[in-house]
């Protein structure tokens, strides 16, 4: 399996996620998204819910803060085959990050969407700490995505938690949600981007401490601009 400070994986990679990929494809979900649910309606709705082989959970676009949680923490822990759960744009705050520290330390879990939650370093912290914890067990990487949350200085945060050689920020080609370009077990994409703006000092620091896909390949001369034409807009 992969380990947090192996190097490329090559052939073994691609196998791996492409087998990930087939996996996904049947995977069962509970979803309940941009229904506004606060905690009490989120509690009723896992308290009437007796499968248990969920692989995805997806409850975006809710109230859902640090009560719901814990209620939710408490009834994933209890679905084996679980491997993502989505909480985007919800209001988890530091309080409700800290509480999804369980479902962290489970090397089943894979992907954990948690932008647009009113997030700041402490409750980051909290859940990369539990991250670090999990790390001995894991063998597959772990995707996280902080983005445009509350977290300040975003490079303290993480490498007060994680060893450079165990994380990457990048988010690209071959650093994907299921596969990682070095092999390194903790993706943090774009965590540089918070409310505010992004850092470059940040950004800088993380990307540079992760792994170039691009290293060693040769450069590519820029394209020259067409003759006489006048310029287009842009994606």
């Amino acid at each position: 399996g992969l380990q947090p400070s192996a190097g490329a994986r090559g052939p073994r990679q691609g196998a791996c996620a492409a087998a990930l990929a087939a996996a996904m494809r049947g995977i069962r979900a509970f979803s309940v998204v941009g229904r506004q649910l606060n905690d009490r309606e989120l509690r009723d709705h896992l308290d009437g819910q007796k499968e248990r082989g969920f692989g995805m959970m997806d409850f975006s676009s809710n109230q859902i803060g640090a009560e719901g949680v814990r209620c939710l923490v408490d009834f994933a822990m209890e679905c084996r085959d679980l491997q993502i759960v989505k909480l985007h744009k919800n209001s988890l705050g530091d309080e409700g990050a800290a509480a999804l520290a369980p479902l962290v330390e489970l090397p089943g879990l894979r992907e954990l969407h948690l932008s647009h939650n009113g997030i700041g370093a402490d409750g980051a912290q909290d859940l990369l700490k539990a991250v670090r914890r999990g790390l001995q067990n894991r063998k597959e990487p772990i995707f996280i995505r902080f983005e445009h949350n509350k977290i300040t200085s975003p490079a303290d945060v993480v490498f007060a938690q994680l060893e450079p050689r165990d994380v990457c920020c990048r988010y690209d080609a071959k650093c994907t949600r299921s596969a990682c370009a070095r092999g390194r077990l903790v993706h943090l994409p774009l965590i540089w981007k918070q409310e505010g703006g992004v850092s470059m000092k940040d950004k800088e620091a993380l990307e540079g401490r992760s792994p170039s896909p691009a290293a060693g390949a040769p450069r590519r001369r820029p394209a020259s601009p067409p003759r006489g034409g006048g310029g287009g807009g842009g994606r």
